[in-house]
């Protein structure tokens, strides 16, 4: 009982902790708000309130912003649940990433403690919260990091059926997870599609030359995944282009194919410069961290030599991005976070061969303390310059949250009616509507020249307005202002 009692306050603390370590300047990192950020975030609220999104869609499976982009049904619920709970607001809706990186932190430790032993499980687990992409995706309010529950959940589900193939259930909730995934981020879409057939090709070699168990473990593990590839053409009719977009695989030649591929595993952008993209990646930093490669390196050489579960991991590692040839998405490390898991696999088992060794601690404390220099290296840089290079960077767009969020600030301790001109409500998009959305009572619009209710507080893109003080504070044009004198 007192163990149980120890584990139970140990795991306690580490959430702590890694809620400590990733809320650490949450919203000032990246600095504003992001324009796909804004939309989940505004469509979230509506449909936390009134059940449909801003195109007036009761519960929709997938939601519509800006005329063209589809946003997933996985990030979009949950976010709605969040605000459904609590009350909106931008920490909690960049928060809601940071509850997935802890919930995918504690899957990756139990799976590890399944698959090796629990020292082994814990340094693990110190890899993959250490890994760059974990820390920038988790201060992003996007689709990116909604994969990862659902990908070690596959890897789990699949790793206890090959312990125990009597046990079916196993891989069905296994393809019922991956199903899960496939909406859960566009590029999974690839992704899932070679992951079914790898995952088919497992369990036919497993469960050889017992050709019932390969026949029913196939179909039962297609029994969980074919209702999320069913509803596709339901979901094409309904939401034209949510699913693929429209457009097929393009024809191109094999070395541009090859490119495309190997590109994924080019170590320069793995462990050093990123994404291309500056909103998911420092420029300087690499997806994973580049200290770690070694113990990848080594894992990779004992799954080949142990074969079983981990030789299917780094089978997945290297199959993932197969599909990613046909298309355009070079250099793109925010479209394969679903590499991570796998990665962590391989490297944990790079840790339990060194562990094994008889002079382990010549091995692991120098590789060790090189990954903590690593990663405070990345995360002194991410909370430090990365957000004065961001504001600089060509994709930034001047952010409204800093503004609104005085604004709601002195609306409620002034105890005001938030008003704001009709031009800025419409102009500054879904992120002035999702901000004013968090206020109440619900915001009065006005328009330059009309009156100013009484006892409100006005923002306006107006120098002057009559009977009213601006405050010092202004933002990007956008000023603020009082009544004279408040009753």
């Amino acid at each position: 009982m007192k163990s149980k009692i120890i584990i139970f306050l140990i795991a306690a603390l580490s959430i702590f902790l890694l809620w400590i370590l990733f809320s650490y300047k949450l919203t000032a990192v990246p600095p504003g708000i992001n324009g796909d950020e804004s939309a989940i975030a505004y469509n979230s609220v509506l449909l936390s309130r009134t059940l449909r999104d801003s195109n007036g869609r009761f519960l929709p499976f997938f939601v519509l912003s800006y005329g063209f982009d589809w946003h997933q049904p996985v990030t979009m619920y949950f976010d709605t649940l969040l605000f459904k709970i609590f009350l909106p607001s931008f920490f909690l809706l960049r928060a809601s990433s940071i509850f997935i990186a802890i919930l995918s932190s504690v899957l990756i430790f139990y799976l590890l403690n399944k698959l090796i032993n629990q020292k082994i499980a814990f340094l693990g687990s110190v890899l993959f919260v250490t890994t760059p992409a974990i820390m920038i995706h988790s201060h992003i309010a996007l689709e990116n990091i909604m994969l990862l529950p659902f990908v070690i959940g596959w890897l789990i589900f699949t790793y206890l059926y090959s312990r125990q193939n009597n046990k079916f259930r196993y891989i069905l909730f296994a393809g019922i997870l991956l199903g899960f995934g496939f909406y859960s981020y566009k590029g999974m879409r690839l992704i899932v599609t070679i992951w079914s057939c790898l995952t088919i090709i497992y369990l036919l070699i497993i469960n050889h030359p017992n050709i019932n168990n390969q026949l029913k473990s196939v179909a039962i593990f297609i029994l969980g995944l074919l209702p999320f590839f069913l509803i596709i053409p339901v979901l094409e009719l309904k939401y034209a282009g949510a699913v693929f977009d429209n457009k097929g695989l393009s024809s191109i030649s094999y070395d541009m194919f090859l490119y495309r591929y190997l590109s994924v595993f080019d170590p320069s952008f793995l462990f050093v410069k990123g994404d291309k993209v500056i909103l998911h990646s420092t420029g300087r930093h690499g997806m994973l961290l580049a200290a770690s490669l070694p113990l990848f390196i080594i894992g990779a050489y004992q799954s080949i030599k142990q074969k079983g579960f981990f030789l299917f991991s780094l089978a997945a590692f290297i199959t993932a991005p197969l599909l990613f040839g046909f298309i355009d998405s070079v250099y793109r490390a925010s479209r394969l976070l679903a590499l991570i898991p796998p990665y962590i696999v391989i490297t944990s088992l790079g840790v339990l061969f060194l562990w094994n060794q008889k002079r382990r601690n010549l091995f692991l404390i120098p590789i060790f303390l090189l990954i903590f220099v690593n990663y405070f290296d990345f995360v002194n840089f991410y909370w430090n310059s990365y957000p004065e290079l961001y504001k600089t960077s060509e994709g930034f767009q001047t952010s409204p949250s800093d503004y609104y969020d005085l604004f709601i600030k002195e609306a409620r301790y002034r105890n005001l009616t938030p008003v704001v001109e009709e031009t800025i409500y419409n102009g500054d998009g879904y992120a002035s509507k999702f901000f004013l959305s968090i206020l109440t009572p619900k915001v009065v619009l006005w328009n330059y020249g009309s009156e100013v209710p009484e006892k409100s507080i006005l923002l306006t893109l107006s120098d002057k307005v009559p009977n009213m003080k601006k405050l010092e504070k202004s933002f990007n044009g956008h000023n603020i202002f009082v009544p004279e004198i408040v009753h």
